[in-house]
């Protein structure tokens, strides 16, 4: 167990040293939901987040927030507003704004 362990250290430390930094992933994962990357980039952010932990995180959270603008922008602006649950008078003024911008 102890050496699958310290196997995975090296491993993880090898990707590192491999990859750019994590504030380089960062840019490029946040720049891949606008364009697609480069295969040199794509493989360097896959290879990168297989060993961090922090960037795989933030590339999920990217990819779900993207989603869920997607779905809100597809939705019927009546509902999606009723399903934020938000106080009624507040809910007439979001309304009145949306039908003046229509």
């Amino acid at each position: 167990m102890q050496k699958a362990k310290g196997f995975k250290k090296i491993i993880a430390m090898l990707i590192f040293k491999m990859t750019p930094s994590c504030e380089v992933v960062a840019h490029h994962i946040s720049e891949s939901l606008d364009h697609q990357l480069s295969f040199y980039n794509r493989m360097m952010v896959r290879l990168h987040t297989l060993a961090c932990v922090l960037c795989k995180r933030y590339r999920q959270q990217l990819l779900a927030m993207e989603k869920m603008l997607q779905d809100a922008a597809h939705a019927d602006p009546e509902q999606f507003i009723t399903e934020a649950h938000l106080d009624p008078q507040v809910l007439e003024k979001i309304k009145e704004e949306i039908k003046k911008q229509l």
